[in-house]
């Protein structure tokens, strides 16, 4: 089945990665506390190291603004489920910590469902928004107004959104402006520009989408 999924991957010009990438569950550690245990039908101390728990997923690759991780379905042993479990959660604390990507897990059973995902893949239209968080920390030095941003945006109200960055962004032209320099030559505001275009972008083909069909005559542009 791995090898199936390998050679469908390929074949759909996507390259993917076996093995390739181990995620540690549980931190090892050395011990402090010995454990008392049987040693050659004898009491002893243990202080031996504890090693780490770690999970490496069968494939793993990244795909227009995804980054896709595939378990294939085999046959688990007893504690697959458990550190299956485990890698979830810190696959959630990866994906909220990086914003470069949108992760997505994926669980292959059979053929057919390998078919119907590499369809999900080839339909999958990458056109979001994602905001950088450490972006948004260099642009935006007033806490309120980066708080009411990052709100906005996890609400995905970003008509709202694109207002409160335009108005922020003039704020700050008018900073720059005061203090003698250039806004163009302000990375703070040509970031800001660069968000701003991203947010009306996205507002533009949300409506398009969503307008019926009558909501636009032959001589619109």
């Amino acid at each position: 089945m791995e090898a199936l999924v390998y050679k469908t991957l390929k074949d759909n010009g996507i390259e993917p990665n076996y093995e390739k990438v181990t995620y540690t569950l549980f931190q090892g550690f050395n011990p402090e506390l010995p454990l008392l245990c049987i040693k050659d039908k004898h009491l002893h101390f243990d202080k031996k190291r504890i090693l780490p728990i770690t999970y490496t997923p069968d494939f793993t690759f990244a795909y227009k603004n995804l980054f896709v991780v595939i378990e294939v379905k085999g046959f688990p042993n007893d504690v697959f489920p458990y550190k299956f479990k485990m890698f979830r959660q810190v696959l959630e604390s990866i994906a909220k910590s990086n914003t470069d990507y949108r992760y997505i897990l994926v669980e292959i059973f059979n053929a057919e469902q390998l078919k119907e995902f590499i369809a999900l893949l080839n339909n999958y239209d990458p056109m979001t928004i994602t905001l950088n968080l450490q972006d948004i920390d260099f642009c935006v030095k007033d806490q309120k107004t980066r708080d009411r941003i990052l709100d906005l945006y996890q609400a995905k109200s970003f008509d709202t959104l694109e207002t409160v960055v335009r108005k922020y962004q003039r704020i700050l032209a008018k900073e720059i402006k005061d203090s003698g320099g250039n806004a163009w030559k302000d990375d703070r505001y040509t970031k800001l520009y660069e968000i701003i275009n991203s947010i009306a972008l996205f507002n533009v083909r949300d409506q398009l989408l969503t307008a019926g069909p009558d909501s636009f005559s032959d001589s619109d542009d």
